[in-house]
């Protein structure tokens, strides 16, 4: 379902709905979205070792979904977008 999602997203617009230079500026980059991953996502990111020190900024003013294609998706559109 979520690549649905995403295809949904990148065609309507013809951009990639989470752009990024590595997985974790991709990870970034589907929290400014989406908000911080689940708790035990976050656990499991972190004790990761491969990730030992790394921490995510914090998001101030996320881009929403809706913020992005309202203009373009009806509302039905976006609800199965999400």
């Amino acid at each position: 379902m979520w690549s649905v999602g995403c295809i949904l997203g990148e065609l309507s617009d013809g951009q990639p709905l989470f752009p990024g230079e590595s997985e974790i500026d991709q990870l970034f980059t589907i929290q400014k979205v989406l908000g911080p991953l689940p708790a035990e996502q976050m656990k499991l990111f972190y004790n990761n070792p491969r990730f030992h020190g790394l921490r995510f900024p914090s998001v101030n003013h996320p881009t929403t979904l809706e913020r992005r294609y309202l203009a373009i998706l009806s509302g039905l559109m976006l609800d199965l977008m999400k």
